[in-house]
């Protein structure tokens, strides 16, 4: 079981310099982590347009696949903060990584397919908090069922609206339609995640793999991490005005 812990600072953040080393930190490895995704994405034959189908997606997922468990082995945010000797030795801000890496191949690939279908809109904004409270359902379960912790956390009013009626989510029709979506996105992001070994299918659905109780350290510590750095950037903006920071 993974716990996450909000009250220890991540990173020193006392100055404007250790800020701005933070933040210079994250971009380079943002850029790196998008280079090397396009790379695994690219080959000669793909690019002159000689190869695709079903095999070469297969290709590009797996390579994907690859690069994420890369990043998602090295020490977390917590880890580093808890251990200081892993600095300088291993990779310093693989959670950046990690949590881009997250948004492009699961979130941003289920808000696509999302995006024209009305009854899922009032869920968008709120991907990336939903999938965070799956994994960590599936990691210390403690509901009955996976979508009952996303209907505690979000307060969503989905309406269905038809031959002259109204169905709010409070009535009970309406709160069998707004769990009918949940199912339906749940199942859309585990799916996307399987494909990349953040969980596996089993007989009674999906498991979380060792990967990816990596990958979930990596995004708690991604979330707790923007807490610090937002509060960093309040303190700081008004000597630098311009100072901009990559939310991931």
């Amino acid at each position: 079981m993974i716990e996450d812990n909000d009250r220890h600072r991540l990173v020193p953040l006392d100055t404007l310099e250790d800020l701005k080393r933070v933040l210079f930190v994250q971009k380079t490895i943002a850029q790196e982590v998008r280079r090397e995704m396009m790379s695994t994405a690219t080959t000669e034959e793909l690019a002159k347009g000689r190869v695709s189908g079903p095999e070469e997606i297969k290709r590009i997922v797996l390579a994907h696949a690859r690069l994420l468990e890369k990043y998602a082995k090295y020490p977390t945010l917590s880890e580093f903060a808890f251990h200081p000797s892993l600095i300088g030795a291993t990779k310093w801000g693989a959670t950046f990584g990690v949590a881009i890496m997250v948004r492009a191949l699961v979130i941003d690939q289920v808000r696509v397919l999302l995006l024209k279908d009305v009854p899922f809109r009032p869920f968008l904004p709120y991907l990336r908090s939903m999938y965070l409270l799956i994994l960590k359902e599936l990691d210390n379960p403690t509901h009955d069922y996976i979508i009952e912790p996303l209907e505690e956390a979000l307060k969503v009013s989905v309406t269905l609206e038809g031959a002259g009626t109204r169905i709010e989510a409070a009535d009970e029709q309406g709160r069998q339609f707004t769990r009918r979506l949940l199912y339906q996105l749940a199942e859309k992001l585990l799916l996307a995640s399987a494909q990349y070994g953040i969980v596996s299918q089993v007989p009674m659905g999906f498991a979380i793999t060792d990967m990816g109780r990596r990958v979930l350290l990596h995004l708690i510590d991604a979330d707790i991490f923007l807490g610090e750095l937002v509060e960093a950037h309040k303190r700081f903006q008004g000597a630098v005005p311009r100072l901009s920071m990559l939310v991931t």
